[in-house]
């Protein structure tokens, strides 16, 4: 599959599956925005992995997630 252009939003990306999911997405071609909590290595990982990769600190089970409005504007 091609994912060279497509944006990608990923709860959860900064450890396990969700990690695996955001490496090979970035790997693939796609920008990926990695949700996670604030307290986790997302911050890092999203630096390792390059422009193609931001990090947006949330907690999903408490938060409306907002931030997807940003970088859909941005991202396209």
């Amino acid at each position: 599959i091609n994912f060279q252009g497509l944006v990608a939003l990923v709860t959860g990306g900064a450890s396990g599956l969700g990690r695996a999911t955001v490496e090979r997405l970035v790997e693939q071609g796609a920008r990926v925005v990695l949700l996670d909590l604030p307290s986790s290595s997302g911050g890092q990982l999203a630096k390792e992995l390059g422009e193609r990769c931001a990090f947006a600190p949330a907690d999903v089970s408490t938060q409306r997630l907002r931030c997807w409005g940003g970088f859909h504007g941005q991202w396209g």
